[in-house]
């Protein structure tokens, strides 16, 4: 099992990883230590529509999205 001194020293990619892992072996059953990882890592919703919209405006910019109307404001 992994310490909480562990996984700060790993990249997102790796927690990603182990905490798949983990959830795996124990059945979909999160632990306390997870659920704290996991939330200090969560992505605020906000960014993410941000991210999203930037993705759009690149897409039309790149000629990926010729309708104004399907781009999500």
């Amino acid at each position: 099992m992994y310490t909480e001194e562990d996984l700060k020293c790993l990249s997102n990619a790796q927690l990603h990883s182990i905490l798949t892992d983990m959830q795996e072996a124990t059945g979909g059953n999160k632990s306390e230590l997870q659920e704290r990882i996991l939330a200090d890592f969560a992505i605020p919703r906000e960014h993410e529509k941000i991210v999203a919209k930037d993705k759009t405006r690149r897409e039309r910019d790149n000629g990926l999205i010729t309708d104004g109307s399907s781009m999500a404001d």
